[in-house]
């Protein structure tokens, strides 16, 4: 027997056109509309991360850091990135290089760079959503075709306008969760499914395969699609008189499961090294694995969802979701055993109850949240599937069918409405930055701030709290401000992500501000498109013993001690209580303090993996280079005895201005070769560059250099020198131990896997051969020394009129060419004129960003370029 070939008709009428440009032009809307931390509101202290934007989970980062080809070998779930967005993720690299190429984001080597250039961020966010909005129209072009060619058009055009108007997706896309794009290939997958139940083709076969591996790879979301699926192949096989475990039959199961599992694992490849690890997740964030039982009555839990569909659907759709379950139950009673539309997706529908029952963790068995992102939309289908059983039955009166189509066009714009809703909130102000920019307006500088957070927990991960550490001093007050009355903080900054979560209650407190923007539109605990609650307390009365010490005392109290400060940089060691456990360089500029990651300024002596752990470990001519005026210290024992005895530091304590003092135990020391924010560094004599290279490109062993040796070729007469500016290129297949040998102690620069480029200061009074020394820092690491080139190198320097990152301008009396080098990491976005004309930005010794000029006077400026379109 075989079945008549049943041909899929991809013909999109004008009303289901006209839908796919509204779905277009909201979510365009939407993303050209995101909020971030470039917003003036809010510090950007983060730099392990980017920061989020509308958002705060870590998926928008993942996602992220995948398309930016941040994520290195497999080794924990985020690098795996099936549930993440897998192929989507993958995808994404290319679109996000072509758009740096084309100038419109800037796709940094180190990623903390990101926290001085948050706009960047943003426009990342904005590239990638545009990217997902194209994989997006899979949802309703899914459903349209879906039901159009196996139930009706009429279904199929109303189903695809629902798609468009729910007001879930507009406010959760932004999320950059693949979501939404398995839900439309899952639908896209049915549609080729059921055609293979109807006629048996093994290319409806296939596709339907290709489509649902792909889904899978991104994420297992509709994982339940499996049970309908197999009910199709069964009746597509037996259609054609075949069995799926002998002879032909077993051979095309066995050709679409190879052809599946083929493209699983090629949408992503870190499936493989990642499986383990991706099961181990799977094991630990479900409820079927887990040994208690599940919280809560099964069908008391089913009721709640089915009745509580208005955060993701609007009020309209959602009252209808009942109705239409129950419709489609009734219709798949009717139609008994037969594959078809209306059985598969109520199958569907009541396996994904089940599935996220017995899958989804315990706190959300009581809750709507994204969690439901395919039962929401799938309710949609139902409504839709409901509306054509009802006008078919009422097919024999036209009243009856105009009655429908002018009820079924209500909910159409009930749904777009609640939609429009979302939109109209998500383009305004966040109530973040509506708390943040009055708390910046009527707070005094030095107050005392209390926070809900743990005791225990780290600001630096928050980035719903972004106040300014180093102008208010800010307390932990615990989850339900239980430490209040203990610490007695001068104002509450109190957050509740839902109505239902406790207010601040504690007496003596009185609200100053309330900040509640969107209370209108329905909630939910994961907040899908609304902000947080802001509430701002003030203590009405001062408290009877002295305030109690906050994490970020020290960080309030440098604040205040350089209040009157320009722009300059700092080395913090162990005294932030941002960044507590590492040392850290502030850069201060527009009276922000920024930190730079581990990949800048620290890279020149050390690989960003083990960043510089004690101030020891740099040195004075790096700390001159790099514009660090203070010293920001804990004042332990390897402190005082390594680097304030030692007299190449020439650190002496600061003047604190009147009033002003800093915890016990810290102290604030002015760094005696601090020169600005500006250097010139005169170029060497042709004569007295001095390079070293192996002989034919070191083809053969004995042409390459030696694993240690002297920096000068030999044979050479350098003459005296003082300073030198050593540059070498290593080759490493693991990290290394760099020893340049100079005057004092050697200078230890830590490589890391792969080319090394070093470029430092080296200071080499009286010691005529000064050399190096390569040897493995980890067990079989190898290193290759591929150059060395020498000269040598004086800092002098230079009037500096500001420096930030964004522009910093310098004025040089040179008497020969050489570099004006300011003190800020070097990146390729930079551009620089000297007297009005363009000159081209280097990389400089200790990684700061230099730009050449000849001999004479010159002004010379520095710019961010960011993106050029």
């Amino acid at each position: 027997m075989r079945h008549d070939v049943f041909r899929i008709s991809y013909r999109l009428p004008r009303s289901v056109l006209a839908a796919l440009l509204v779905f277009v032009a909201v979510h365009t809307v939407a993303i050209c509309n995101m909020r971030g931390v470039a917003d003036p509101q809010g510090y950007n202290f983060n730099s392990n991360k980017p920061l989020p934007v509308n958002s705060y989970e870590d998926d928008a980062q993942v996602s992220l850091m995948h398309a930016l080809g941040y994520y290195g070998p497999t080794t924990n779930t985020f690098d795996v990135a099936t549930n993440f967005g897998g192929p989507l993720l993958h995808g994404a690299r290319p679109v996000i290089w072509a758009a740096a190429k084309l100038g419109f984001v800037q796709r940094f080597e180190d990623r903390s760079l990101y926290v001085l250039y948050p706009a960047e961020m943003l426009r990342i966010f904005k590239i990638f959503s545009f990217y997902k909005l194209a994989f997006l129209l899979a949802i309703p072009l899914g459903v349209f075709w879906l039901l159009r060619n196996h139930v009706s058009e009429r279904a199929g055009v109303l189903g695809a306008w629902l798609m468009v108007s729910v007001p879930f997706l507009t406010g959760f896309e932004l999320r950059l969760k693949p979501d939404g794009v398995v839900f439309g290939l899952t639908m896209l997958s049915m549609l080729y499914q059921l055609a293979f139940a109807r006629d048996g083709r093994a290319r409806h076969l296939y596709a339907a395969v290709a489509l649902l591996a792909v889904s899978f790879a991104m994420k297992f979301t509709m994982a339940t699609v499996v049970f309908p699926f197999a009910a199709c192949l069964w009746a597509g096989l037996a259609g054609r008189g075949l069995r799926p475990f002998r002879g032909p039959g077993l051979a095309l199961v066995a050709k679409a499961a190879g052809l599946g599992l083929g493209l699983f694992v090629v949408s992503n490849p870190r499936i493989i090294p990642g499986a383990w690890i991706f099961y181990d997740f799977i094991v630990r964030y479900s409820t079927l694995n887990k040994k208690t039982a599940v919280k809560g009555d099964f069908w008391a839990t089913i009721l709640f969802r089915l009745t509580h569909f208005e955060a993701l659907l609007g009020k309209a759709l959602g009252l209808v979701a009942i109705p239409a379950f129950l419709a489609a139950l009734w219709r798949s009673a009717r139609e008994g055993r037969r594959v078809t539309a209306v059985n598969c997706l109520t199958a569907l529908y009541v396996l994904q109850l089940l599935f996220l029952w017995f899958v989804a963790n315990d706190h959300v068995v009581g809750n709507i949240t994204y969690y439901y992102y395919g039962q929401s939309l799938l309710t949609a289908v139902l409504a839709a599937l409901l509306f054509d059983w009802l006008a078919t039955l009422g097919a024999g009166s036209r009243r009856a069918v105009l009655g429908l189509d002018v009820l079924a066009a209500g909910l159409v714009v009930a749904t777009m409405a609640a939609n429009l809703d979302v939109l109209r909130f998500s383009c305004g102000q966040s109530t973040r930055q509506m708390a943040q920019g009055w708390f910046d307006a009527n707070v005094p500088a030095g107050a005392s701030v209390g926070i809900p957070l743990a005791p225990s927990a780290h600001l630096v991960f928050s980035d719903r709290y972004l106040l300014d550490p180093f102008r208010h001093r800010i307390l932990l007050l615990g989850q339900d401000g239980g430490e209040t009355e203990t610490l007695r903080p001068d104002y509450v900054f109190w957050v509740r992500s839902n109505p239902l979560m406790p207010h601040f209650a504690s007496p003596g407190y009185e609200q100053v501000a309330l900040f509640n923007a969107g209370r209108d539109l329905p909630r939910e605990p994961y907040t899908f498109f609304q902000d947080d609650i802001y509430a701002v307390y003030k203590r009405l009365e001062a408290p009877a013993t002295p305030p109690a010490a906050g994490p970020t005392d020290p960080d309030a109290a440098l604040g205040a001690a350089l209040a009157g400060e320009g722009d300059c940089n700092i080395v913090e060691y162990h005294a932030s209580g941002i960044f507590p456990v590492q040392m850290t360089v502030f850069m201060r500029a527009r009276g922000q303090y920024l930190p730079l990651g581990p990949g800048l300024f620290f890279a020149a002596l050390r690989a960003p993996v083990s960043p510089p752990a004690y101030p020891h470990q740099l040195t004075p001519e790096l700390l001159t280079l790099w514009g660090v005026k203070y010293l920001y210290a804990r004042q332990d024992e390897a402190v005082e005895r390594q680097t304030l005895a030692d007299p190449r530091f020439a650190l002496a304590p600061a003047e604190l201005p009147p009033g002003k003092s800093l915890p016990e135990g810290l102290g604030l020391f002015r760094y005696g070769g601090y020169q600005g924010m500006a250097h010139f560094l005169p170029n060497a004599p042709a004569s007295e560059k001095l390079a070293v290279a192996p002989r034919w490109q070191g083809l053969l062993a004995r042409h390459k250099l030696l694993p240690y040796g002297r920096l000068y070729p030999a044979g050479t007469a350098p003459g005296e020198r003082t300073l030198l500016r050593v540059r070498m290129r290593v080759a490493c297949t693991g990290r290394m131990d760099l020893l340049l040998k100079g005057a004092g102690q050697p200078l230890s620069l830590l490589l890391g896997p792969g080319d090394n480029d070093v470029d430092v200061p080296l200071p080499v009074s009286g010691v005529p051969e000064p050399g190096y020394e390569l040897n493995a820092a980890e067990p079989g690491a190898q290193g290759e020394v591929r150059s060395i080139a020498t000269e040598p190198m004086a800092i002098l320097p230079a009037t500096c009129f500001s420096a930030d990152p964004y522009n910093a301008f310098a004025a040089v009396t040179a008497e020969v060419a050489g570099q004006v080098a300011f003190s800020l990491p070097y990146h390729p976005a930079w551009r620089a004129m000297v007297d009005g004309a363009p000159a081209r930005p280097e990389r400089g010794p200790g990684n700061v960003v230099t730009v050449p000029v000849g001999p004479g006077r010159h002004f010379v400026a520095l710019e961010f370029d960011g993106t050029r379109n």
